[in-house]
């Protein structure tokens, strides 16, 4: 049954990471759509505290998610599993891109292509804020107290540092109290 699970998870990671050019944020609202309305595997809150973990955390968001959910799913295997499906796809088509179409950035069509590409992941990176936003207003303390520290961040011109540590700290604070 174990190697049940985490060959689920290395397909649906994998599945993902061939299908969404682009990459990072781009993949957060597939992921959300397989792991939560799909399949089931974890809930919207579980998955929103991964995406904010996986933001907190350097590196690449979709590795950092892949590797949050895959722990929680199914422990260090499970990490490893949904690792292994979010980097072998784009790792495969960079090696042969580089093998089949040295120049292919020059081509006109191609190039056109990314341009489009670039504008369709902007738009679902706008949908995804909003989703998160919309989230996020349920819990009036959390938007509340990050509108307070980013009036204090302006007006005191506090250091990036000590922003993100101070955001950190209250926001793990509140959602510690799951009574909002």
């Amino acid at each position: 049954m174990e190697t049940k699970k985490l060959f689920k998870l290395f397909s649906i990671f994998a599945a993902i990471s061939a299908i969404t050019i682009g990459g990072g944020y781009a993949m957060i609202p597939v992921i959300r759509e397989y792991v939560v309305k799909r399949y089931a595997i974890v809930s919207d809150d579980e998955f929103l505290g991964a995406v904010a973990r996986a933001q907190s955390i350097p590196g690449a968001i979709a590795v950092n998610l892949s590797l949050i959910l895959g722990s929680n799913i199914a422990g260090v295997s499970g990490a490893i599993a949904a690792l292994i499906g979010v980097a072998v796809p784009p790792f495969t088509i960079m090696v042969l891109v580089g093998i089949l179409f040295g120049n292919i950035v020059n081509i006109p069509l191609f190039s056109g292509f990314l341009r489009g590409v670039r504008a369709t992941i902007t738009a679902v990176l706008v949908y995804l804020s909003y989703q998160l936003i919309l989230n996020k207003l349920k819990r009036k303390k959390v938007l509340i107290s990050l509108f307070v520290i980013t009036l204090l961040v302006l007006i005191l011109k506090l250091p990036l540092f000590w922003t993100v540590l101070v955001t950190t700290v209250v926001v793990y604070m509140i959602q510690g109290d799951k009574n909002d």
